[in-house]
């Protein structure tokens, strides 16, 4: 959990505003983390903590799974303490997109980065055209359709992704020895 918080951090860092609530598999853990650690030497109130989601739900199909009292009353997406936040919301859209992928997995696997993004982006845009009713083949789309219908579900214009390089010498190094620039930012704040 504690990758978890850091990569939201990070994200929080790097200007994306994150939505009061979360729909994660093991929203559960993570609430329990939370719980535990912030407020600690550990894990400090701050601005950039005070960002993290406050409303945190199972998502549907991970839900029946889990055997805590918890996940089987408040995390549940329909709790009321949830305030209607995940009324109506597909929870098994990442599912359902992994599925999607996967068919398309010996393709992908002849990309390399950066092209192996961008013809994912292409995949799911075509999927989403499909979804949405919109002419894929339309030119100009992104045009057409930012400005006033889609442009109103971001919350920010900025896309965020995080990859990692690999260096032989830190192999053996933990978690706990690891300290980013980042992690130095959340410290300071």
């Amino acid at each position: 959990m504690r990758s978890i918080t850091r990569h939201l951090l990070h994200m929080i860092i790097h200007g994306c505003r994150m939505p009061d609530a979360l729909m994660y598999d093991c929203a559960c853990a993570l609430k329990l983390h939370w719980n535990k650690w912030l407020g600690t030497d550990m894990l400090k109130l701050s601005n950039l903590t005070k960002q993290l989601p406050t409303y945190l739900a199972l998502d549907n199909f991970h839900q029946r799974t889990h055997s805590r009292s918890m996940c089987q009353t408040i995390m549940k997406s329909d709790h009321p303490s949830h305030e209607g936040r995940f009324i109506g919301l597909n929870s098994q859209a990442a599912e359902q997109a992994f599925q999607f992928i996967s068919c398309a997995k010996y393709s992908l696997r002849n990309f390399s980065f950066p092209y192996s993004i961008v013809m994912l982006m292409l995949i799911f845009h075509l999927k989403n055209c499909r979804i949405t009713g919109i002419d894929e083949y339309s030119i100009g789309l992104a045009f057409s359709h930012f400005g006033n219908e889609i442009k109103n579900y971001f919350l920010t214009p900025r896309v965020f992704e995080s990859f990692g390089v690999f260096i032989e010498d830190e192999a053996n190094d933990t978690d706990e020895d690891y300290q980013s620039e980042d992690d130095e930012l959340m410290m300071k704040d």
